[in-house]
C-alpha cells in the first residue's frame, strides 16, 4: 500500500513538472493513465484540463472541468479555466455568466482573484456593450472605451516617479526605452491568461525594479495588454512566481543610459578636479 502511494506521488510530481515545463501533449498522456486509476484526484484533473485549452481541445478541457464542477467542491480555478475557454471561443455571455458566479461570491476567491474578475466584467461589457461605472477601475475602462498611448505612458511613469503599491522602477531606467521594446517584439512571446481578461507577458528583466524601502529588487517585467493586442495597458516590475519569464533583448547600456552617463560625467568631474590640483 506504502509502495503504491509513493509511486502516485512520484507520478503526481512528474505531471506537476510537466505541466510547468509546457510539456502539455505529455501531461494529457501521463495524466490520462494517472485518472483511470484515481478519477477522483482534482488536481491531475485539472492540470489535464488546462493542458487541454492551451492546446485548442477545447471540447475535452470542457468535459474535464464539468466533471469538477459536478464532482469536487469548486473553487475559482475551475470556473476561470472555463472562462478562457468560452472567451477564446467568443462565447462572451456564456463567459460573463461564471464571472457574474464569482462576483456573487457563490465560488471562494481570494481578494486579489476578486478584484481580477471585477476587470473581467469590465472587459466583457465593453465587448458586449454594456454600460459599466467602477471609479476605481476608471483608468482601464476608459483604455478599453478609447485607447490612447500617451496615457499609458503617464500611468506607467507613475511606477518611476513615485512607486504604486510599493513597486516602483529602478531609478535613472530609460521607461520610453523599455516600453517601445517591449511593444515591437510582443507579437514574438507567448502571453498568459489571467482572469482579468487581459493578456499577461512576463519578460526577465536584470535589476529593473525595486520595493519603496529598497529592500527587495525585482527581476521580472509583467505586461497587460488589450486582448490579443499590442495596446499595453500597464507595464512594472514584479516577481514571477512560477519561474516562466521569457528573456527579454534588452540593451542594457540604453536601458540605464542616463545612470551610464551621470557616472561619465562623475568620473570626468573627478578627473577635472586632479588636472585642476596637480596641472601647473
Amino acid at each position: 500500500m506504502e509502495k503504491q502511494k509513493a509511486i502516485e506521488d512520484l507520478e503526481y510530481l512528474e505531471i506537476y513538472h510537466l505541466f510547468y515545463s509546457k510539456k502539455y501533449d505529455q501531461v494529457v498522456k501521463k495524466a490520462t493513465k494517472y485518472l483511470d486509476n484515481k478519477p477522483y484526484n482534482r488536481n491531475i484533473r485539472y492540470f489535464r484540463a488546462r493542458s487541454y485549452r492551451i492546446l485548442k481541445q477545447y471540447n475535452e478541457a470542457i468535459e474535464d472541468l464539468k466533471y469538477g464542477i459536478t464532482n469536487f467542491k469548486c473553487n475559482y480555478k475551475i470556473y476561470l479555466e472555463l472562462y478562457f475557454i468560452y472567451y477564446n471561443l467568443g462565447m462572451y455571455e456564456e463567459a460573463h455568466s461564471l464571472v457574474d458566479i464569482i462576483k456573487n461570491k457563490k465560488i471562494y476567491c481570494t481578494p486579489q482573484e476578486f478584484k481580477n474578475f471585477e476587470i473581467s466584467e469590465i472587459v466583457l461589457n465593453n465587448i458586449l456593450g454594456i454600460k459599466s461605472h467602477q471609479p476605481k477601475y476608471k483608468y482601464i475602462q476608459d483604455q478599453l472605451k478609447k485607447y490612447d498611448e500617451n496615457e499609458t505612458l503617464k500611468h506607467i511613469r507613475l511606477y518611476s516617479e513615485q512607486g504604486v503599491g510599493g513597486v516602483c522602477f529602478t531609478k535613472d531606467i530609460d521607461i520610453d526605452y523599455l516600453y517601445n521594446l517591449v511593444k515591437e517584439n510582443l507579437d514574438k512571446y507567448e502571453k498568459y491568461d489571467i482572469n482579468s481578461g487581459l493578456d499577461l507577458y512576463l519578460f526577465s528583466v536584470a535589476n529593473v525594479g525595486i520595493n519603496n524601502n529598497k529592500s527587495i529588487v525585482y527581476n521580472s517585467l509583467k505586461v497587460l495588454t488589450i486582448p490579443n493586442t499590442n495596446k499595453i495597458i500597464t507595464m512594472r516590475p514584479g516577481f514571477d512566481d512560477l519561474g516562466i519569464s521569457e528573456p527579454l533583448d534588452v540593451d542594457y547600456d540604453k536601458l540605464f543610459k542616463e545612470k551610464i552617463e551621470k557616472s561619465k560625467q562623475k568620473t570626468l568631474s573627478q578627473i577635472d578636479k586632479f588636472n585642476k590640483k596637480y596641472s601647473r
